[in-house]
């Protein structure tokens, strides 16, 4: 059984968030940071939009909140952000996010635990390839 979707929202404001913690602080911070991002959203249903909430996110993981929202007020990163485009359309993805893995398996708005499994799978793929 799946568990419940978290309820449709805008996704720019931690998008900024993940952009700034990248181009700031590095990929290692960020990846942690976008992580703890998409378990709260995709697990607690948290309104990761929201800048109380990721300014606690934010000190949570060791960045300063206070510049971290000052940067998202003000688009600081929008250029960063890619749109979805007749690319992604033509790919097969429809949703964000969506995670490609190889050719066989593509997953989209999916629990944690699901891109797990799913990252399982294709390792097991990559190594029958090698065995080859």
């Amino acid at each position: 059984v799946m568990p419940p979707r978290p309820p449709f929202l805008p996704m720019h404001n931690a998008l900024l968030a993940a952009e700034y913690a990248t181009v700031t602080h590095g990929a290692d911070a960020a990846h942690t940071f976008i992580a703890v991002l998409y378990r709260a959203y995709w697990e607690k249903h948290e309104d990761i939009s929201d800048h109380d909430v990721l300014q606690g996110y934010a000190e949570a993981q060791g960045l300063d909140a206070a510049p971290l929202l000052a940067s998202v007020a003000k688009d600081e990163f929008v250029a960063n952000i890619l749109d979805f485009d007749d690319d992604a359309y033509a790919a097969g993805i429809r949703h964000v996010p969506t995670f490609v893995f190889g050719a066989e398996e593509r997953l989209a708005e999916a629990p944690y635990t699901d891109l797990a499994r799913a990252t399982e799978r294709l390792l097991v793929r990559i190594e029958k390839q090698k065995g080859k």
